[in-house]
C-alpha cells in the first residue's frame, strides 16, 4: 500500500542490482539458438532465448548484451535492436545473419556501434563476443 516505506523500496532496488544481467539471444532457428545458448551458458553467462521479436520484448529483466538474428518471423532484428536501445542505450548488440554484407551498413547507420557476424557461425566467436561485450558494457556483470 502507499505510501511505500523507503526501506522496502531500497531493499527492492538492492535486490534488483544483485541480479545478474543476461544475454538476450533471439533467433527463430531453434537448434542454432539452443546450441549458442548452451555455449554462452557454459562460459558462465546467463542466457535468455527468444524465437521472435515479440517474445524478446516481453522479457522485462535487464539485458546487458543481445545476439539478434536480422530476419525474425515477426519483424527484423533492426527493429528489435531499436526497441532494446530505447530501453537501455548501453546494451551491446551483435547481429547474426546470412545477409551481413547488406546488413552492416544499415545497422551501423541506424544504431552506431554494433557488431555483425555472418552465418554459418563459429560458436566460439559468438561466445568471445559476449565475453568482450560484457567487459566493455557499463553496469552489472552477467557472470554468476
Amino acid at each position: 500500500p502507499k505510501p511505500v516505506p523507503l526501506s522496502i523500496l531500497v531493499e527492492a532496488f538492492e535486490s534488483l542490482a544483485k541480479q545478474p544481467a543476461a544475454t538476450l539471444l533471439v533467433d527463430d532457428e531453434e537448434d542454432l539458438a539452443a546450441n549458442l545458448a548452451e555455449a554462452i551458458t557454459s562460459a558462465g553467462h546467463e542466457v535468455v532465448v527468444s524465437h521472435s521479436a515479440a517474445e524478446a520484448l516481453g522479457y522485462r529483466r535487464r539485458v546487458q548484451t543481445a545476439v539478434l538474428d536480422y530476419r525474425l518471423p515477426d519483424g527484423t532484428g533492426l527493429e528489435l535492436a531499436r526497441a532494446l536501445r530505447a530501453r537501455d542505450p548501453s546494451i551491446q548488440i551483435l547481429f547474426i545473419s546470412g545477409h551481413s554484407d547488406d546488413l552492416q551498413d544499415v545497422v551501423r547507420r541506424d544504431l552506431g556501434s554494433v557488431d555483425v557476424l555472418q552465418k554459418p557461425l563459429d560458436t566460439g566467436q559468438v561466445v568471445s563476443w559476449v565475453q568482450l561485450a560484457v567487459k566493455r558494457s557499463p553496469g552489472l556483470s552477467t557472470k554468476r
